[in-house]
This record gives C-alpha cells, sequence and structure tokens, in this order.
C-alpha cells in the first residue's frame, strides 16, 4: 500500500503574477547586495545597508562621470526595476474563486 493512497492530493497554489514580482524584486535585491559584498569582500551587516548604498551611489557618480554608458546601464536597469515594481503593486484581480 502506498503512503498516498486514500488521500486526494490538493492543487498547487497559484501565484499571482503581483506576488511573483514581490518575489523577484526581493530576491534580485538580496542576491545583488550578496554578490556585490563578496566581490568587495564586505562581511554582510544588515544595519550597513544604507553605508554600502551611499558608497555605490558616489563610486556610480564618479564612473559616470568617466564613462556616461554607465549611467545610460544603470538608467536601463533601473526601469527595467521600475516595471517589475509596478507588477508588484498591481492588485489582485477578482477570479470566479475569490
Amino acid at each position: 500500500m502506498s503512503i498516498s493512497a486514500g488521500t486526494r492530493a490538493r492543487p498547487a497554489r497559484q501565484v499571482r503574477p503581483a506576488q511573483a514580482a514581490r518575489q523577484a524584486l526581493k530576491q534580485r535585491g538580496t542576491e545583488a547586495t550578496q554578490l556585490l559584498r563578496d566581490k568587495l569582500n564586505i562581511a554582510p551587516d544588515p544595519e550597513d545597508i544604507t553605508l554600502l548604498g551611499t558608497a555605490l551611489a558616489e563610486a556610480a557618480l564618479h564612473e559616470i562621470a568617466r564613462n556616461p554608458h554607465f549611467g545610460h546601464e544603470i538608467r536601463r536597469q533601473y526601469e527595467r526595476l521600475a516595471d517589475l515594481r509596478t507588477l508588484a503593486a498591481a492588485p489582485a484581480k477578482k477570479g470566479p474563486h475569490n
């Protein structure tokens, strides 16, 4: 006799687009921050996120002055993330089962 005998399988919970977008934004932010810390050999510290953000912004400003293409790349990436954020903020649509 199998373990599943006599039990009904539950349908998989459907992830809504807004929820998936919120999860993706959070995951991307976490992964990008961790990769940056790894590349810079900076220990994880949740209390210094403002310090890391400030250092990154100041370095980006310096690099943009030397290389305007870098600024365009940041802008493109920002717009992609803004689109994802807009999707994350979208209210759930009422379906037949809501």
